[in-house]
């Protein structure tokens, strides 16, 4: 149950995100609503105010359909089948809110060129033409003004990485060439990319354009610069924290604290790092949003025709692979880009590969077990061969009617298949293999290491006539 409740405290969160972020579309931040600039005369159309209700009553309609999804089955019997609902419920997440926000573009987009006559299509035509061309004006000159800010200092970003790199050069000393290095090498070693992506991508947004709402450049300043700060304020306290955290997740999958205290500090960690996003998202917006009402002489870059949905961008003309998005805090990738085409497919394969992570998982939980002593050597078989230990090398057995509490290191750890490499209390570290529901558990010691899997009365018997638990 507890794993089932990880998932849903790691995973639920994204549902709400998507849910504020796609309603908060419907405010105008530099005449952009839902992804579609208006022109000062569509903006405060009440038909514009008709359709925005629409869209958000149909968003609510389809976030309260989702929202107990991941609930209802929570006491389901077998994990796999829990874990198929919730990857599937996640794809859902990510991608059907989208639909009514597609939707309801496209209509906004068609009443933004709807005109009552041909006059009003000239007059509309060079209005914009105008508009746009200062614009671009503008937008060059505070991009050019903003060239002089100064970056964060780098030395900021260092403790934190020499921090991250701890575990791995402490491991590298004490647990090279063994098993589970591999394990404690990728889970701390991925902490140590995502802090080092930090200092790297901190750099990223004094490399794009200005942002602008009026003619006055001071206004296009300011909103720029508050766009920057919070930015390379979320990068720093981003970088601290999974910095920090790479000395906790060593520290919890090695038992160097606690189970409960690791998990607790890992949900402090998540709560940590959502919290500065979406604070970093939503200052981002707000100010846009503020500053795009207050502005007295207000002016906006109509790039719809490089949008694709509002969403993509994709413009052969523009050089930049990495651009801002129009609003909010993020970045994008220039999809008229090789590099933005290659990492687009490979995000695409990443989402496909989480079906296909279903079917593994409830092939692991589905195939049985085996365990067998054949020609003096003791073999247990699963989805393959998992273990083949000659009886010679066996020091000790000990049979036990309770497993103790265990830590996953490296391996498959299900309420009914613990595999791998794991912290068992009262043992240290020990490779298990076995059904954590079916008792009686044999301890297996030999020179190098400790084992425990499921036994029977076959098996124990067997092992007696072998004088294996005499040992």
């Amino acid at each position: 149950m507890s794993i089932r409740i990880i998932l849903i405290i790691f995973m639920y969160p994204v549902l709400p995100i998507i849910y504020f972020l796609l309603k908060n579309e419907v405010k105008p931040k530099k005449n952009i609503v839902l992804g579609v600039t208006l022109p000062y005369s569509k903006i405060n159309d009440p038909r514009v105010d008709e359709l925005l209700a629409a869209y958000k009553k149909e968003l609510n309609i389809l976030t309260i359909i989702l929202a107990p999804i991941p609930i209802l089955p929570i006491f389901i019997k077998w994990f796999s089948i829990y874990y198929g609902i919730m990857i599937l419920w996640i794809l859902l997440v990510i991608l059907v809110p989208y639909i009514p926000y597609i939707r309801y573009h496209h209509r906004l987009k068609s009443m933004k060129d709807e005109t009552d006559n041909i006059k009003g299509v000239l007059e509309e035509a060079s209005e914009n033409a105008n508009i746009n061309e200062f614009s671009k004006r503008a937008l060059k000159e505070t991009t050019e003004l903003m060239k002089s800010e100064k970056m964060v200092n780098h030395y900021w970003f260092l403790p934190p990485i020499i921090i991250s790199l701890f575990p791995l050069a402490y491991e590298a000393f004490t647990s090279i060439g063994q098993p589970e290095y591999l394990g404690i090498l990728l889970g701390c070693g991925t902490f140590t990319i995502i802090t080092l992506l930090g200092a790297i991508f901190q750099k990223v947004i004094y490399k794009q354009e200005a942002e602008i709402v009026d003619e006055d450049w001071n206004i296009n300043v300011r909103i720029t610069r508050i766009r920057r700060q919070c930015w390379r304020k979320f990068w720093l306290e981003m970088t601290w924290a999974s910095g920090i955290f790479t000395v906790v997740f060593w520290m919890f999958i090695t038992s160097k604290i606690s189970y409960f205290a690791g998990m607790i500090l890992t949900l402090i960690y998540s709560g940590i790092i959502i919290y500065i996003a979406v604070k970093a998202e939503f200052t981002t917006r707000y100010v846009q949003e503020k500053l795009s009402e207050e502005s007295k002489r207000p002016i906006y870059l109509d790039e719809d025709d490089h949008w694709i949905y509002g969403l993509f961008y994709y413009n052969p003309d523009d050089k930049k692979i990495l651009v801002n998005d129009r609003v909010g805090i993020g970045t994008t990738m220039n999809l008229a880009h090789k590099t933005g085409k290659i990492v687009t497919l490979i995000a695409i394969v990443c989402m496909l590969t989480l079906p296909i992570s279903v079917i593994y998982v409830i092939k692991e939980e589905f195939t049985p077990l085996t365990t067998k002593i054949l020609d003096n050597r003791i073999v247990v078989t699963h989805i393959a061969e998992e273990l083949d230990l000659p009886t010679e090398e066996i020091r000790s057995v000990e049979v036990v009617e309770h497993l103790p509490s265990t830590v996953k290191v490296v391996g498959t750890g299900m309420e009914h298949l613990l595999k791998g490499t794991f912290n068992v209390s009262g043992y240290g570290r020990c490779k298990l293999y076995l059904n954590p529901e079916k008792p009686p558990f044999l301890v297996m010691t030999t020179e190098d290491e400790r084992i425990i899997i499921n036994g029977n009365d076959n098996l124990i018997e067997e092992m007696a006539e072998k004088n294996l638990l005499n040992r």
